[in-house]
C-alpha cells in the first residue's frame, strides 16, 4: 500500500516553519498556553489558539511523485498555503 503523495516534503516544510517561528519568537509570559501546532486526530487532541494569537500552515514548494502502471504523475506547489 502507498503512502500520501507529499506527506514527508509537507512535514519537512512544517518542521523548518515551526523551527524559524520558535527561532524567531520573543521571551514568552508565563500565563501564555503552549504553542500547540498538531492537527486533532486518534492520538493528538484538539487545540485553540490563545485570543489574539494566529497559526498559518503553508509551504515554500512541494513536489509530489506518483508511478503507476505505465504512467507517471508529477505535481509541484508553490506557496501552498
Amino acid at each position: 500500500m502507498n503512502a500520501p503523495a507529499g506527506r514527508p516534503a509537507t512535514r519537512l516544510a512544517a518542521g523548518v516553519l515551526a523551527t524559524l517561528l520558535l527561532a524567531c519568537s520573543t521571551q514568552v509570559r508565563a500565563q501564555e498556553r503552549d504553542y500547540c501546532p498538531e492537527r486533532p486526530g486518534i492520538d493528538t487532541p484538539a487545540c485553540t489558539m490563545e485570543k489574539g494569537r494566529v497559526s498559518v500552515e503553508t509551504a515554500l514548494a512541494d513536489w509530489t511523485r506518483d508511478d503507476g502502471a505505465g504512467s507517471r504523475e508529477d505535481n509541484v506547489l508553490i506557496a501552498d498555503t
